[in-house]
């Protein structure tokens, strides 16, 4: 077995893929035109989100059975040219569900609390105790568009704290998305990117949601129109966002969407833990291995 591995992966997958007699090539800063040779005599190739399977890197790879993604997300490959070339593509899924999950909570509660600008302020040498009035998730209103794995454990948390739930999941009618932003607290994105959700919340889907809520991004960034969002946020059509994801990553400094005082921006770190690391990087490890023994598995995209 002959796995090429491009991105940085936990050592416990490491040890794994040695335990197995696999032959590792573990590359985890690879360039571009170096994974283009590398990938000539490799059976497998493991990647997160750094590394881009192209169709170029896909058709130079002759011996190339198999590209595993420690996490949850495959658009870092070009799934058309795998099965063109009948290459299989798996991915970790639900691997990070609990981290991004954490996080998404996190940023309720840091917008509900204003706990960014508490803490600056705090740094700054400023006492704002009287202007930092919050609010409680406790009877809010949540709605989660997505209900999927990172779905439905955000909604056993904020259930947890009190929190209404209303949800919309990739086989609901219009009429039900609609609903739910125009009458949620807070809305939370947690969908796949494909050609049904790019570009799914715009100027229309903003316009229906309350002055006074609030909208998380942790799933992709092309899911939210960014222009139309910043025009809501600038003047005050929706209270506030926590956006982790980007249409372009890394986010480009200068940039508009770091002046926004009603904006939280993270660098996309939702399922960014030591926890999920793991746990994503031993599962790819361990299909890929089973797939090149030829057993099945279940988290075959393609």
């Amino acid at each position: 077995m002959r796995v090429l591995i491009c991105d940085k992966i936990h050592s416990d997958a490491l040890e794994f893929l040695q335990k197995k007699k696999a032959d590792v090539l573990y590359l985890p800063e690879i360039t571009p035109p170096e994974l283009l040779q590398k990938v000539e005599d490799v059976e497998a190739l493991i990647v997160r989100s750094r590394t881009k399977v192209t169709v170029d890197v896909i058709e130079k790879g002759h011996a190339l059975k198999i590209v595993a993604r420690a996490g949850s997300g495959t658009d870092n490959i070009d799934k058309l040219a795998a099965q063109k070339y009948g290459v299989a593509v798996i991915n970790a899924p639900g691997a990070n569900a609990q981290a991004v999950a954490e996080l998404t909570v996190g940023l309720m509660l840091s917008l509900l609390r204003q706990i960014p600008k508490a803490n600056k302020s705090m740094h700054e040498g400023q006492w704002l105790k009287k202007e930092l009035m919050g609010e409680e998730i406790y009877n809010k209103t949540v709605g989660i568009i997505g209900y999927g794995y990172v779905g439905k454990k955000v909604t056993a948390l904020v259930r947890a704290f009190g929190a209404n739930v209303q949800v919309v999941g990739s086989h609901d009618e219009e009429e039900k998305l609609l609903n739910l932003l125009k009458t949620s607290d807070i809305v939370s994105l947690h969908v796949r990117l494909n050609d049904k959700t790019r570009g799914l919340i715009n100027n229309d889907k903003l316009s229906l949601m309350k002055p006074t809520a609030y909208l998380i991004n942790n799933c992709r960034g092309e899911v939210v129109i960014e222009d139309d969002l910043y025009e809501a946020l600038v003047n005050k059509k929706i209270a506030g966002a926590a956006l982790d994801v980007f249409w372009k990553e890394p986010l480009q400094t200068p940039n508009p969407w770091m002046k926004l005082s009603n904006c939280i921006l993270t660098p996309h770190i939702s399922g960014q833990t030591r926890e999920a690391s793991r746990k994503a990087c031993l599962m790819a490890a361990g299909d890929v291995v089973k797939f090149l023994q030829g057993k099945v598995i279940n988290s075959r995209v393609i």
